[in-house]
């Protein structure tokens, strides 16, 4: 026996059993062609579309943060062991009945998998891995002074075509977000903030949402004019309008990450006590049924 991990046949096995074991890891999901699209557990992730899991070649990513990984024992390690391969590796050792797969560490042995019963591989409906429950990374504000600048890009959706820095009353950094656009055109939005592993403390910058109650935009122009009454509008952009601070300077700007839907997510407080102006934005009044 190797007395190495034998992660590439670990892979090889659990990919032959790619569409039994990836829809028992991230139950929920659906298979779309060859690939697996599902909630990301390990974020606050609440739309089907960005993480998927080849279930052809292993690959897996989601495309709205920067997690990704090359196989299927990867995948395992990122879902329910915080990132360490080797308890995977030996987790899935006992999933596939391959022990030999993982030689005993020294000095410390390891139990031997019971073997198959039969030779015929179990039902995959049966087979229940040993599942921890998936940490999740955390956003960590203000961000700390020794963090590393931020990513200058996403790594698919190129350089943000706007990028917006939140910070909180004392002109701390919060974090970001960024505008991209789309190969169609469209827009997609996504928050960049400074996150940190519960599990094994390690600090990186995430495409990530702040933990809720979110931070408004505009918390430092907030406290620089107390007295001033508040035109809230909807985006960034909105709020660093010229508009807003020419024609409207009497009024302070401010908004909020993640348009109408996340009105609830925010917290509201720094309004508290004052003269608020609400400006929504000039949506199509139409049924969204009918063109």
């Amino acid at each position: 026996m190797s007395d190495r991990i034998d992660f590439q046949r670990l892979a090889a096995a659990a990919l032959a059993r790619s569409e039994s074991l990836v829809p028992e890891w991230l139950l929920g999901g659906h298979k779309a062609g060859y690939e697996w699209k599902c909630i990301n557990p390990n974020r606050a992730d609440q739309r089907e579309g960005s993480f998927s899991i080849n279930l052809v070649t292993g690959k897996w990513g989601d495309f709205a943060c920067d997690d990704k990984g090359g196989d299927l024992v990867a995948l395992y390690a990122y879902l329910f062991c915080g990132d360490d391969q080797v308890e995977a590796a030996k987790a899935l050792a006992d999933v596939l009945g391959m022990p030999d797969a993982v030689p005993p560490l020294k000095g410390k042995g390891r139990a031997k998998a019971k073997p198959a019963a039969a030779p015929a591989a179990p039902a995959p409906e049966k087979t229940e891995p040993a599942k921890a429950k998936p940490v999740a990374w955390e956003p960590v504000t203000p961000v700390p002074a020794e963090a590393p600048q931020p990513p200058a890009a996403h790594e698919f959706r190129g350089i943000p075509s706007s990028v917006w820095k939140y910070f909180d009353a004392a002109g701390q950094l919060l974090g970001y977000v960024c505008r991209f656009t789309t190969s169609d055109g469209g827009k997609e939005v996504l928050p960049l903030t400074w996150c940190r592993h519960p599990a094994t403390g390690k600090g990186a910058w995430k495409w990530q949402q702040w933990s809720e109650p979110r931070p408004m935009y505009g918390l430092d122009r907030l406290a620089a004019r107390p007295d001033a009454p508040v035109l809230l509008v909807e985006g960034e952009k909105c709020a660093d309008a010229p508009g807003a601070a020419g024609v409207l300077a009497e009024l302070v700007a401010a908004s909020w990450p993640g348009g109408g839907k996340a009105v609830g997510k925010v917290d509201w407080s720094p309004l508290a006590g004052r003269s608020v102006i609400i400006w929504p934005d000039c949506d199509a009044q139409r049924e969204k049924t009918t063109k």
